[in-house]
């Protein structure tokens, strides 16, 4: 019932179309600049093309090394930490629990795998994660050791394995759906070396967080329920996020984002968005900013942590679009198409709405964006001008 009234509200003038979510759980590549997540083989395909090959010098561990060490690497992975070497200091010698490896998000889950085949000196092919690891104090590249899975201990194969499932399905995440979440993690995340025991709760439209025992953050919102991820924003410092999501009264998303700094804990944004896809960067964008049907993209603002470790909004410069001709690409959404108002119509006047189809060319001749919704002017291929009304924009 409350996805059918945000749809409505959300579609005021749309057939089911340009308004549907592209995917409610869009890669960690999402970047300000749209970069995307390198193709690092699979794990099971790789395994696949091992038992195919046998000429391959160390068999299925090999085969397994490259796609359990290097598998899914984000963009951005070029900061250093300070004073937060770890992200599991004990992973080589102590079984990850499901809240610790649940609470991270994929950016996260992929270090923390990385982490293990790090320690014993694995030299990184791509490029990304071998800077990554090689400004970790601790980190001595090993030529030598080549990553395959039969040289790890039985506990770091168990929590690779572990890692590995949360990455693969989404849905895994903690807590993801219970209706009464009580979350439980131990880790560093304000980079002073020492774990932060950490616990949350969400009850009737309430939640709490407690750190070491003192309770840091509370609120009460519209439908705070099951989701609380660790994420970092800025690999450059050294803070991790913990990230807290409220569903809305109607499907309206929001992530409540906090960090300690400095012995405070405090609040450092509110961020629209039903993902929080970060890669390390210091800024990235949500689910609202970009215009997600139109090739090529339109993005209309992203995220960015400032000084003072809180989030700021930057609006791109709409100008660089207007008077630029886009393709729609709709998706799931292309049997409704996409709603047009032509110049001079009623909106009650249903009967003179254009309905717009994947891979039409339509020119952009303006955008009305208010950070939740986005309205077009477009001008389509036969001549005919209007208006999109008023969408969710973004996935």
């Amino acid at each position: 019932m409350k996805k059918g009234i945000a749809l409505i509200i959300a579609c005021l003038l749309l057939l089911p179309g340009c308004s549907l979510k592209k995917g409610d759980s869009r890669d960690a590549n999402q970047t300000v600049e749209s970069s995307k997540t390198q193709d690092i083989e699979d794990p099971m395909a790789a395994d696949a093309k091992k038992k195919k090959n046998p000429k391959d010098q160390n068999g299925d561990e090999q085969g397994s090394k490259d796609a359990a060490s290097e598998e899914n690497d984000q963009d951005g992975q070029n900061g250093t930490r300070h004073g937060n070497p770890y992200l599991f200091a004990t992973s080589s010698e102590k079984l990850l629990t499901e809240n610790e490896v649940g609470s991270l998000n994929k950016q996260l889950l992929n270090i923390a795998r990385n982490e293990i085949f790090s320690r014993y000196g694995y030299v990184f092919k791509d490029p990304k994660l071998r800077e990554y690891f090689e400004r970790q104090p601790w980190y001595a590249p090993n030529p030598s050791f080549k990553g395959d899975i039969s040289g790890l201990n039985d506990i770091e194969k168990k929590n690779i394995a572990l890692i590995q499932k949360y990455e693969k399905d989404e849905s895994l995440q903690l807590g993801y759906y219970n209706e009464n979440p009580n979350w439980k993690v131990s880790i560093d995340i304000d980079g002073d070396g020492q774990d932060e025991s950490m616990e949350y709760t969400a009850k009737n439209g309430e939640f709490s967080l407690k750190v070491n025992g003192k309770l840091v953050a509370s609120k009460t919102g519209d439908n705070f329920a099951d989701r609380i991820k660790i994420i970092d924003i800025d690999y450059s410092d050294s803070y991790k996020e913990v990230a807290v999501y409220d569903d809305g009264p109607s499907d309206d998303p929001k992530w409540n984002i906090y960090a300690k700094v400095e012995d405070n804990f405090k609040e450092v944004g509110e961020i629209n968005s039903y993902t929080l896809d970060t890669d390390g960067s210091g800024k990235f964008r949500g689910s609202f900013d970009d215009v997600w049907c139109f090739k090529p993209e339109v993005i209309l603002g992203y995220w960015e942590i400032n000084s003072n470790h809180e989030l700021e909004y930057k609006n791109e410069d709409k100008k660089k679009y207007i008077g630029k001709k886009y393709t729609l690409q709709l998706g799931n959404a292309e049997d409704g198409g996409l709603r047009l108002i032509p110049e001079g119509a009623s909106e009650s006047d249903q009967g003179s709405f254009q309905s717009l189809k994947s891979g039409e060319q339509v020119t952009l001749l303006d955008i009305n964006y208010n950070g939740r919704g986005t309205t077009l002017k477009l001008k389509t291929s036969k001549g005919i001008t209007g208006t999109t009304g008023t969408f969710m924009g973004g996935d």
